[in-house]
């Protein structure tokens, strides 16, 4: 009977011991209700352009890697830049998160963007007017956070998504003709 209560005392406090382990955050890791703040903020910049997000999550030194521009994105002015461009061409564009995933100092969201054309467009070659047209694409964004800020943002999708509705065009390379044999 005694060696019964002595297991069953060890069993409960291993048991014990190990469930407080298990939420106790490691350090570097994000929480959850840390995550969903941040998200619940990234929802207020992308859909309502609140910059103040940008002071309040990102790091000073922030990067961008986005596959629509060519250098990454380097800086809290720069990033606000492109947002502010960004919201003038599509200026209903809203951001629903379909998914999240939080790990380590990590959180991973999928995500679908919907957005109108109706400003216009600055290219480094110039500017095309609005098209009126609609997109809709899925994507992937995987963010970085150091102390309780934003340091390096990834979004993966895929530009055609952008490009094609708007009316650009993919035109492959032109290929040297072939030579006729005699």
């Amino acid at each position: 009977m005694k060696k019964s209560f002595v297991l069953v005392l060890v069993f409960s406090v291993a048991l014990v011991c190990v469930t407080l382990s298990c939420k106790r955050q490691v350090a570097g890791e994000i929480s959850e209700e840390q995550a969903k703040a941040f998200m619940a903020d990234a929802l207020k910049l992308w859909n309502e352009g609140n910059l103040a997000v940008v002071d309040k999550w990102f790091s000073p030194d922030f990067v961008l890697h986005d596959p629509m521009y060519p250098e990454p994105i380097v800086g809290i002015k720069a990033f606000k830049d492109v947002l502010s461009g960004e919201s003038k061409t599509f200026p209903d564009g809203n951001l629903k998160f379909e998914d999240l995933l939080i790990k380590g100092d990590r959180i991973v969201s999928i995500w679908t963007w919907t957005a109108t054309n109706s400003g216009p467009m600055v290219l480094p070659s110039g500017e095309i007017p609005p098209t009126g047209n609609k997109l809709n694409y899925p994507g992937v964004a995987v963010c970085r956070l150091v102390n309780g800020k934003v340091v390096e943002f990834w979004f993966y999708y895929n530009p055609l998504s952008v490009f094609l509705p708007l009316g650009f065009t993919l035109n492959p390379p032109q290929l040297p003709k072939p030579e006729v044999k005699k």
